[in-house]
Order: C-alpha cells, then sequence, then structure tokens
C-alpha cells in the first residue's frame, strides 16, 4: 500500500491533498494550483511552491467514516458517544485515538476500524475550536 498525504499550510491556513504535494530531495512541498497557474503565466520556470514542515503532514489511516470520508491522522472524530483526536503513535505504530474527555483512555483505532462507528466533524488545523471544547471539559 502507497501511503497517502495531506499538508496544512500554516502561512495561508489552506489544506493540501496530496495530488499537490510534490517530494523533492527528501522535502515536501506544497503547489497552490492558482498561484502555479499565476506564476506560470508570468514565466516562472522549475517548483514554484514551499516547503511544508513535516509536523504539518498527515498520513491517512486507509479508514473511512460511517459517511464515506477517508480519515487522516488530526482529524477529530465521534466513535461511539466520544470526541478524539486522531494520531499516530511511533511507539506503538499504530493510530491511535485521543480522548477529548479527560475521564477516557487513549484507544486503538483499530478497536472499532471495522464498524461504523466513526464519523469525521473537522481537524485540528481548520477546525480549532473543537480542541478548545475538548479543553474545556470537566474532569
Amino acid at each position: 500500500m502507497i501511503p497517502k498525504y495531506r499538508a496544512w499550510d500554516v502561512h495561508n491556513k489552506k489544506m493540501f491533498t496530496e495530488s499537490e504535494l510534490v517530494i523533492w530531495h527528501g522535502n515536501v512541498y506544497a503547489n497552490d494550483y492558482q498561484k502555479l497557474f499565476k506564476k506560470f503565466i508570468e514565466g516562472a520556470r522549475g517548483l514554484v511552491g514551499y516547503s511544508i514542515d513535516d509536523k504539518y503532514l498527515m498520513q491517512s489511516t486507509w479508514i473511512k467514516d460511517k459517511n464515506g470520508k477517508e480519515i487522516f491522522e488530526g482529524d477529530v472524530v465521534v466513535v461511539l458517544d466520544g470526541m478524539y483526536t486522531v494520531f499516530y503513535d511511533e511507539k506503538t505504530a499504530s493510530f491511535r485515538l485521543k480522548p477529548h474527555d479527560k475521564r477516557w483512555h487513549t484507544d486503538y483505532m483499530s478497536n472499532y476500524a471495522h464498524s461504523d462507528s466513526f464519523e469525521v466533524i473537522g481537524n485540528i488545523y481548520e477546525n480549532p475550536e473543537l480542541i478548545e471544547e475538548a479543553n474545556n471539559v470537566d474532569d
């Protein structure tokens, strides 16, 4: 399986899809096609884009939510009755769910992967208010 990615541009507050990302000399670059077209018209040559910091690069989990939307790292999902943020845990080499309600524990996505339990409601970059809500949940 070839990994799928998306990336967040912190400067322009835009999510880039996999088709807009270029890996070149070990770095990830984002090409904003509107800007790329404008630069092309102006006569620019070569790679037109900017480097994306690895911490804003999000890999697909290969799991789809109940509406058929692909789930990525950084997505905020509702699972059963709780809200969670999806993250990749390097220690366990697995995608995990960080609960927004501190009374719950971090869980493995694979525990729910074969059900229609997930619903993507946003992500940590385009919907920061979802994280703010999580910080306001009482212990």
